[in-house]
């Protein structure tokens, strides 16, 4: 088979772009000129891998151009080529061997990767570079605006400090704090930050936000009575489940876990809102706005949220048409 004059430009073209991508043009980011001790790990390991599937790719590629050359059809031969089974022993050692390299390089490899996360020399760089940090007094571009200068300079005073005291930088919020570690196992403290509002004994308070809705709204005299539906945590192991059913008191005498307000707002008849408030009034397991005396006689609108426990994220709003006789 033979190029044609423009399959020969073509193919020249693309090992100039090949030819022209292995070229550095003397820049500073180079993957084979690494500057820290993490780079030039990070190149052996490359390394390590690169030439054995370099070696693989030209093995095979050239079986594979050699077959392809060597038992083409040739002109005027028009014979079925003798069929074959194959070679078993082959067989196995193309399936035996790549698994038996893989693991030779996955020891080096994963001990490296294991060896970047706790090289005394990756620590010392890092607290050198909270040193600068903190000097700087360096504020993320995302947070210009709302930290100060002095804020910024104590909270990488403060990391440095932690850094310091417990050997690692993986600062947690809690309830889980990393104490000591080793290649066969890992010990985690529980601590509790007295410093949080909730204080000791609660914990995220909105992680899990729940809701609430006006399921029937009744009016009795001047004053509405609501039934609802709220969401609570069903918990079982470390799995949970989010669960409404209609929201029920807790037994008399005890108090109830969950606290359920009423928002309201009261719209005349020109969309001006003339009475407002809450309620966290209950009676009988219903839930009681009463506003008796406070609207003048007319037509209005009860504009209803519920908050469960605090929570008036992206609230149901419910309308009851309400009329006050003269």
């Amino acid at each position: 088979m033979r190029l044609s004059r423009f399959g020969i430009v073509l193919l020249l073209i693309l090992v100039a772009l090949m030819m022209a991508g292995c070229s550095d043009f003397g820049g500073a980011q180079n993957t084979f000129s690494p500057e820290g001790p993490v780079a030039n790990r990070q190149r052996d390991l490359f390394q390590l891998v690169l030439w054995p599937a370099f070696v693989i790719f030209v093995l095979v590629e050239g079986l594979c151009l050699y077959v392809a050359i060597r038992y083409r059809q040739r002109k005027g031969d028009d014979s079925i080529p003798r069929q074959v089974h194959g070679n078993t022993l082959m067989e196995l050692g193309w399936t035996i061997a790549p698994v038996i390299l893989l693991a030779i390089i996955a020891v080096p490899t994963l001990s490296g990767i294991v060896d970047l996360a706790r090289d005394p020399k990756v620590k010392k760089t890092l607290a050198s570079l909270l040193d600068e940090l903190e000097r700087r007094a360096f504020v993320p571009e995302a947070l210009r605006g709302l930290v100060t200068v002095e804020q910024a300079k104590l909270r990488w005073a403060a990391l440095r400090r932690f850094g310091r005291q417990h050997g690692h930088l993986l600062v947690t919020s809690g309830p889980y704090q990393l104490v000591r570690w080793s290649a066969d196992s890992v010990v985690l403290g529980v601590f509790r930050d007295l410093s949080y509002p909730n204080t000791v004994g609660s914990f995220d308070g909105y992680a899990l936000p729940l809701r609430a809705w006006v399921t029937n709204a009744e009016r009795k005299g001047d004053r509405l009575e609501l039934r609802a539906d709220a969401e609570t945590v069903s918990k079982f192991e470390r799995s949970y489940k989010i669960v409404r059913a209609p929201f029920r008191l807790e037994p008399t005498g005890e108090k109830s876990r969950d606290t359920l307000v009423a928002h309201y707002a009261v719209v005349g008849g020109g969309d001006e809102v003339v009475a407002a408030g809450t309620s966290e009034v209950l009676d009988g397991g219903r839930l009681i706005v009463d506003l008796g005396g406070r609207l003048a006689p007319g037509a209005y609108r009860v504009l209803l949220a519920l908050a469960l426990n605090g929570n008036l994220v992206n609230p149901e709003v419910k309308v009851i048409p309400y009329r006050v006789a003269e």
